[in-house]
């Protein structure tokens, strides 16, 4: 095959340069052997070298002088060199009728002198398989011979590695785990991949004979064709959604389609990958319902009491939120201020969080103590959360009469701050929830609510965001933001606070879910 190549090529270079300029063939011939990726060589009649290229220097590994003036013979091996130089006397003799004449006696026919076997030195294998395949040229009245060196060993070396490649690329497809397949401009299929024979029950031989139509209802194969046909007209790849037929119904896909070109740039089919995406469109829509009911879970406003101005808010590390606050009336004028962090972030602490406030409503309907209502949330959860999950949460009872709270803390701190500038920490009375079946919480004494004095409750998000010198915001930033605005309303410091953690981070996602709440009493 490359011999054809050679013979081909030159051929055509050699038709071309002979309109071009009859008298400047050495020139031309040695042009044609420098660009060529096959090695060449250019003789005289005398068979001595004239030129070689690059790839001829690389073949034969300069194991032997390939210096102009270099008798050939010198490269061939000693047994094939008269039947080499019978080749060569035939190539002048069929240029020359009176030379083909008198060449009538050669033991080689005219007609088979294009190409001949023989072998070459070689710094590897001391003799190389060669196949030589010449063109005769006239340049000022002298003869001379391009000639071009097929290399069997180096042909098989390559066609094993093409196919070594075909391989791999074939395993790829085979385990990439999605959907591949090419057809031709008529639709017909070319190739399938592993997937394609298992999902829609064809094999790679048959489907050959195959469209669209044989294989889908017609109404899917409508939406393909039509999909090809967009590659084809643009010539670019396209990302398009499609609905497959499933054994087990009906599958989205990302297909990833375009065009097949071949050396000339010609389109000549249309490959694809197709992804199935329908577990994932599926997660997407539950989270968006987690989303929605989770939103109709947190307070749509703050309680309301003169006096008094309090706010709250959550900003998810994800699209739903494991950290939540509530505030829940009790009696009149008294109202339980909720913070709480399940262990993680996503869907499982999120519906974890929705549990905790439905086990936490429903045990405060009871007017217990706080100490005794936590130890009542604790034992469900222990039995109720995922493995290695746990809750943190604080839980501060507030009478607005009284202007007083007592609060208990389940592994969950906060902080009042005083007017006068006090900061005192109201620190935990009892173990994170989930984590042992039987805990015990102390009930803080009474604190008092004095006008311009906040509660500030908060989860670890908003303690522990990193500012771009990756330094802790902390928990005495957060103090120092809460008092630098104790002027504004309680809302605006919330916001602010939030949306401050948010800048710090930058570009980096956000490492863990931010909740606040503040009571301020004016």
């Amino acid at each position: 095959m490359q011999g054809r190549c050679f013979t081909i090529a030159s051929e055509r270079v050699v038709m071309s340069s002979r309109v071009e300029n009859p008298a400047a063939q050495l020139e031309i011939h040695g042009q044609l052997a420098e660009i060529s990726p096959w090695p060449m060589m250019i003789l005289d009649s005398r068979c001595l070298l004239v030129s070689s290229n690059s790839s001829c220097r690389k073949l034969l590994h300069s194991s032997i002088s390939l210096n102009p003036g270099t008798p050939f013979e010198q490269l061939i091996r000693e047994k094939d060199r008269p039947r080499i130089q019978d080749w060569f006397d035939n190539l002048i003799a069929e240029g020359n009728p009176q030379e083909r004449e008198s060449k009538a006696e050669v033991s080689i026919p005219p007609g088979s002198l294009k190409s001949i076997r023989c072998r070459l030195h070689s710094p590897i294998s001391r003799w190389r398989k060669i196949k030589l395949t010449a063109k005769q040229f006239v340049d000022a009245d002298q003869c001379y011979f391009l000639i071009c060196l097929d290399d069997a060993r180096h042909r098989i070396k390559n066609k094993k590695a093409i196919n070594k490649q075909r391989r791999l690329m074939l395993s790829l497809l085979d385990n990439t785990g999605a959907v591949a397949y090419a057809k031709d401009l008529r639709g017909q299929y070319l190739y399938i991949n592993s997937l394609f024979e298992e999902l829609f029950h064809v094999d790679r031989l048959s489907v050959k004979t195959m469209t669209d139509y044989d294989i889908f209802t017609d109404d899917v194969a409508r939406i393909f064709q039509k999909n090809d046909l967009n590659i084809v007209q643009s010539g670019e790849m396209q990302r398009t959604q499609e609905v497959v037929p499933h054994d087990d119904g009906l599958h989205t896909y990302i297909s990833v389609k375009f065009p097949l070109t071949d050396s000339n740039g010609e389109i000549f089919g249309i490959g694809g990958i197709s992804t199935d995406i329908t577990e994932q469109l599926h997660n997407q829509q539950e989270l968006q319902a987690a989303q929605a009911v989770q939103r109709l879970l947190y307070p749509d406003k703050s309680p309301s009491f003169a006096g008094y101005d309090m706010a709250g808010s959550v900003l998810p590390a994800e699209s739903v939120s494991g950290d939540y606050y509530d505030y829940i009336t009790v009696a009149p004028g008294r109202v339980v201020v909720a913070v709480g962090d399940v262990s993680g972030h996503g869907l499982g602490p999120a519906l974890e969080m929705v549990e905790v406030r439905s086990y936490l409503r429903a045990i405060l309907r009871t007017e217990v103590r706080l100490d005794v209502a936590m130890e009542c949330l604790n034992e469900f959860l222990y039995h109720d959360l995922r493995e290695c999950a746990f809750v943190t949460l604080f839980l501060a009872e507030i009478n607005f009469q009284t202007h007083s709270f007592h609060y208990v803390g389940a592994g969950h701190r906060a902080d009042f701050l005083k007017a006068n500038g006090d900061r005192i920490c109201l620190p935990s009375t009892g173990l994170m929830l989930g984590v042992d079946e039987r805990v015990n919480f102390q009930f803080s004494p009474q604190f008092v609510f004095e006008p311009g004095d906040q509660l500030i409750l908060s989860t670890d998000g908003i303690c522990e965001t990193m500012t771009p010198e990756k330094e802790l915001f902390g928990r005495e930033g957060m103090i120092d933001f809460v008092e630098a605005h104790r002027s504004e309303p309680a809302s605006e410091i919330v916001e602010r606070l939030l949306n401050t953690c948010q800048k710090l981070n930058g570009l980096e996602t956000q490492a863990d879910d931010m909740t606040a709440v503040l009571v301020k009493r004016i």
